[in-house]
């Protein structure tokens, strides 16, 4: 029933008592005839050409002739009841003194009366109104100014206020408010597009008492483009998302162009996979300058794989050459291949053109006569046939590696928690050295090595012997029951310092739902990091694990500014325990628990600490089985000096369950870079993206 009474249903000796009275005037002929029905039947009738319909349980059936059974009876007092509510769109409601207190005009409009204790009428209120928000189109497209129709069921009779929000202004903006004259009942109001994605457009309408609201979600997307131009303040950034738009999987690769006269922002792509229309996979490839030589761990065996992109942005082909070296040093296939201007090559170690072997552990390395892009990219096939990704880092052979301990930010052991520890030599000489694992320690107690079961030997230091271009690998048991977090050191004894990697995977119900890898990062004093929080126990959760490798407690601080580089006002701390590690949300840092949300923007993080941390932003994301997934998102120091040269994402892909999400931001103090980021298939010719 859709009755609103404020004094309905009083009750009476012999039973509940309900009123319903609709009228409309193109009815009349029917109001008649109930009118005599009802009085045939000892019902009650007003003057006003309405029927008031009275029912009482169970002495109901002694207001109907006696000469109609009582199933009869029953019958034709519902049916009649029936009648009346399709009699028209008004109901009335009367208080037991018989005064009219209320008017439902049924389309969510309703009148109100208040009357003294003498039965005056003290004031006619207006209870409720009705707003509509339709989009004239269900699409609005980025750059064009759409409208929005707001419509008025019903009107107070004067001018009237009505306050216009959008839930996104990042998205699209809309006047603060919208006046309408006196008797009107629609108007129109502009919404502005300002970047792709969805927003809420909500409307109220001021009224007496109570009050009526209405939204539209509007999703505003962007034209296809080859290219997106980026102007970024000082700790401002830009975030854009494939829709993932194709049917089938296509790939390319990026290039982040400056402006004549401006240096290049930091940049990141984070790939992301849907299967069956679960997310199965998240991985974040950092942006990375051009180079002529490299090498990674490689892994191919039944259910791990390794792939490698090869982008060429130079106007002249590029020569390359590569080789693979096992776990013992040895040098077991070579190859060479071209990868054409301005194209792309992506494919599997075991594909064409690299043709490796269906099983090998060892390295990768290529040589190129023209400056290239280069990104590995680990792939893992789970227990339930989900493709998981994971970067692996490819290193310049031509930089040289000093003899210093390495430091991997975050690991983690137990808890359906293992970790990979990773070690490639980049040189031509056999290095060796030891790992340990450190736990994080406390604000009262320093860190300590861990004795932990790695490659079945349990112990608290493991030794490493890598020959030249060799590579190995090692792995925790992950046995304990609970989840234990730290650093770990990998300090070298001869030669240079290995290429480190850890990669860490969590298991649950015994199926591998995700993959994460650490890179060996440089220490540093003053950080920036892409941070996205949807919410708090949302989907996308942003973390960041600090490494202090000192024999001294350090503080850390944070600072959060919004992609167009507001600052949020907010600062935090977080103490690391000597020689330990701390690993939390965005939203747990001391000082940040009040940071509206949802929220995009740059996280910077600073220490006084002489040596510098190491650090590493750790993004969470709860899939639609509410499995947690982890990648991870390398920070980037300001003591890097900001460069005008081209950086490349040298691979993407959407479509066929894939999307890619593309990050730039700027890293160093005062720069505002300005350029393009522009997009190209495989075959070099420019690659139309729909982005929000």
């Amino acid at each position: 029933m859709n009755a609103i009474s404020s004094d309905a249903g009083a009750s009476a000796s012999s039973g509940l008592e309900t009123q319903y009275c609709r009228c409309r005037n193109d009815l009349y002929p029917l109001h008649r005839l109930l009118t005599r029905a009802a009085r045939i039947l000892n019902f009650s009738s007003r003057s006003d050409g309405c029927v008031s319909v009275i029912c009482f349980a169970p002495s109901v059936f002694r207001l109907l002739p006696r000469a109609l059974t009582s199933i009869a009876r029953f019958a034709l007092c519902w049916l009649l009841f029936a009648l009346a509510l399709q009699a028209g769109d008004v109901i009335y409601t009367y208080d037991t003194a018989g005064r009219l207190v209320l008017v439902d005009y049924g389309n969510g409009t309703a009148v109100g009366y208040r009357y003294d204790d003498s039965g005056n009428l003290l004031a006619k209120n207006i209870l409720a109104a009705r707003l509509e928000l339709r989009p004239t189109t269900p699409l609005m497209f980025l750059g064009r100014t759409g409208t929005v129709n707001l419509t008025i069921t019903f009107a107070q009779g004067k001018e009237t206020v009505v306050a216009l929000s959008s839930s996104n202004t990042a998205i699209a903006t809309v006047p603060a408010s919208v006046t309408l004259a006196a008797g009107a009942t629609s108007v129109t109001i502009s919404v502005t597009p300002l970047s792709a994605g969805s927003t809420t457009v909500a409307a109220r309408l001021p009224i007496e008492i109570g009050g009526a609201s209405a939204s539209a979600e509007l999703r505003i997307t962007a034209l296809p483009s080859a290219q997106r131009d980026y102007a970024l303040a000082d700790r401002g950034g830009l975030s854009l998302v494939t829709l993932g738009a194709f049917a089938a999987p296509t790939i390319g690769y990026a290039r982040i162009q400056p402006a004549a006269g401006s240096t290049t922002p930091a940049g990141l792509a984070i790939f992301g996979l849907r299967q069956d229309g679960i997310l199965v996979s998240e991985t974040g490839v950092p942006a990375s300058a051009r180079i002529r030589s490299g090498r990674t761990f490689a892994e191919v065996s039944g259910v791990v794989n390794t792939g490698l992109a090869l982008a060429n942005p130079n106007s002249q082909p590029a020569n390359v050459s590569f080789f693979f070296t096992d776990t013992d040093g040895t040098d077991v296939r070579a190859g060479t291949t071209v990868v054409a201007a301005n194209s792309q090559i992506a494919a599997f170690l075991n594909q064409s053109p690299f043709n490796g072997s269906s099983t090998f552990l060892g390295s990768f390395t290529f040589i190129s006569d023209q400056p290239i892009g280069v990104i590995a990219l680990r792939g893992l096939t789970n227990e339930r046939s989900e493709f998981l990704l994971t970067t692996l880092p490819v290193a310049d052979l031509s930089v040289a590696v000093s003899g210093e301990t390495v430091l991997l930010p975050h690991f983690v052991d137990g808890g359906g928690w293992t970790t990979q520890v990773v070690l490639v030599n980049t040189g031509s000489e056999l290095i060796s050295g030891t790992i340990e694992f450190w736990s994080q320690g406390s604000t009262s107690a320093p860190a300590e090595s861990l004795t932990l079961t790695v490659n079945s030997v349990t112990a608290a230091s493991f030794s490493y012997s890598i020959p030249p271009r060799g590579a190995r690998s090692f792995q925790t048991s992950g046995e304990a029951d609970a989840a234990r977090a730290g650093s770990v050191r990998i300090t070298p004894q001869t030669g240079r310092a290995p290429s480190g990697l850890g990669i860490f995977s969590f298991k649950t119900g015994g199926i591998t739902v995700s993959e994460a890898s650490v890179p060996a990062l440089p220490l540093g004093k003053a950080f920036r990091m892409y941070t996205e929080i949807s919410g708090a126990g949302g989907p996308v959760q942003t973390g960041i694990a600090i490494a202090n490798s000192s024999n001294s407690a350090v503080t850390v601080n944070f600072e959060l500014t919004t992609l167009a580089a507001v600052s949020t006002g907010l600062a935090g701390s977080a103490v690391v325990a000597a020689n330990g590690q701390v690993a939390l949300f965005v939203t747990e840092i001391a000082g940040f628990q009040s940071l509206a949300l949802p929220f995009r923007g740059i996280l910077r993080i600073t220490t006084d600490s002489p040596a510098g941390v190491s650090v590493i932003g750790l993004r969470a994301r709860t899939n639609e089985r509410s499995e947690l997934l982890i990648t991870t998102t390398p920070p980037v120091s300001e003591e890097i000096a900001a460069a005008g040269e081209e950086l490349l994402l040298p691979h993407f892909v959407d479509g066929g369950g894939y999307t890619t999400q593309f990050i730039l931001f700027a890293h160093a103090p005062g720069q505002r870079p300005q350029g393009t980021l522009r997009f190209f298939g495989p075959s070099g010719q420019p690659l139309n993206l729909v982005l929000e």
